[in-house]
């Protein structure tokens, strides 16, 4: 799924430091890496940014107010919006492997838009459920209507192993605008956005997989070594290759053993994360990731190849639209036998979450 985490004030630091500062960064930073698009700078977005009057790339002074320590403050007037000990939520979308591996082989445009397309969904899905009900008012905590999330996001394109990993950073701030009758600022409830980030994730995954087959690539499922990864690959890349680009995960898998939870997982990845190698240039690493490649006897040639072979050979599936074939996908999910017969209760959410894959 999506990675998610609170935030604290390390974590302020951290970003302002690596993303603002760009202390982080790759020699390139934003231009000429990946293709025509690199790691960018953090810009806002988020329906209730414009309420704050933030748009466009994010600067120190609008960063520092609204992930202000104590809670965040009007960009403008400076005035304290709301009182919180955390100043936000962190989330993290990552692309799939075989995905990252296409801007590896001269498809990095096609890499960034599917990239594009499931950030985009994964958080118009919680920006709308915050919008519709994401406030809280009283001791019991009545569901609000607010005027969105407010967010900064920012796109990275390698892992801290030097491999391509293109992901996207989102810092939601912990401030929304209520829209009762009683108005006013509050804190994000940011333990029901944790609650709906498995959904976003399977909406996200959705709208990737339909951007893939739209520009032409075959896909297939990939449910990971735990079974329940629920994504999508792009078939006719090896996985051998998936497998070179992957130090990262082999390098948390070591710590934590391959069958470790997915907390665990999160938990290594934040707390044994190393500095980027900044010894190597934009071109030296993808001549790099060439060079292992070859190595296994590939090419990106012959990988491109391969795809499109795979792409002919899987027919690309249609919009679910015949009633009958939606009361079926209905009907399994209902079943005795679906994902939910052992849930005694569930709702919308879950019910996304094993309907989108």
């Amino acid at each position: 799924m999506a990675w998610a985490q609170i935030m604290g004030a390390g974590s302020v630091r951290y970003h302002r430091d690596t993303v603002l500062d760009r202390s982080d960064d790759f020699p390139g930073q934003t231009l000429a890496y990946y293709g025509s698009r690199g790691e960018t700078p953090m810009t806002w977005g988020g329906a209730g940014a414009e309420r704050l009057g933030l748009s466009g790339a994010i600067t120190h002074d609008t960063y520092g107010s609204v992930f202000a320590e104590g809670g965040a403050r009007d960009p403008v007037l400076g005035t304290r919006l709301v009182n919180t000990k955390r100043p936000g939520l962190e989330l993290v979308v990552s692309a799939h492997k075989t995905v990252a591996v296409l801007g590896v082989v001269g498809r990095a445009d096609d890499m960034h838009r599917i990239l594009d397309a499931e950030t985009d969904a994964t958080l118009a899905f919680l920006d709308a459920w915050v919008t519709k009900q994401g406030g809280r008012r009283g001791k019991r905590e009545v569901r609000t209507p607010t005027s969105g999330l407010i967010y900064g996001r920012t796109r990275h394109a390698t892992s801290r192993a030097g491999d391509p990993n293109p992901h996207d950073h989102v810092l939601v701030a912990n401030v929304v605008e209520m829209l009762d009758d009683i108005g006013g600022w509050k804190g994000l409830d940011t333990a029901g956005v944790r609650d709906m980030v498995h959904a976003a994730t399977a909406v996200g995954r959705l709208h990737a997989a339909w951007e893939a087959t739209q520009l032409g690539y075959g896909i297939e499922p990939d449910h990971g070594p735990s079974g329940k990864l629920d994504h999508f690959a792009i078939t006719g890349i090896p996985r051998t290759v998936t497998r070179l680009f992957s130090k990262r995960s082999d390098q948390i898998d070591d710590q934590a053993g391959p069958n470790a939870s997915y907390r665990l997982r999160s938990r290594l990845a934040r707390s044994s994360r190393p500095d980027k190698d900044d010894d190597h240039t934009p071109e030296q690493l993808m001549d790099r990731w060439h060079a292992e490649l070859q190595g296994l006897g590939h090419t990106p040639a012959a990988i491109l190849d391969s795809v499109h072979a795979a792409a002919r050979a899987r027919p690309v599936a249609e919009r679910l639209s015949d009633p009958e074939l939606a009361e079926q996908l209905v009907g399994w999910v209902l079943s005795p036998n679906g994902p939910l017969a052992g849930d005694k209760r569930f709702g919308r959410a879950e019910g996304i979450r094993h309907v989108a894959p």
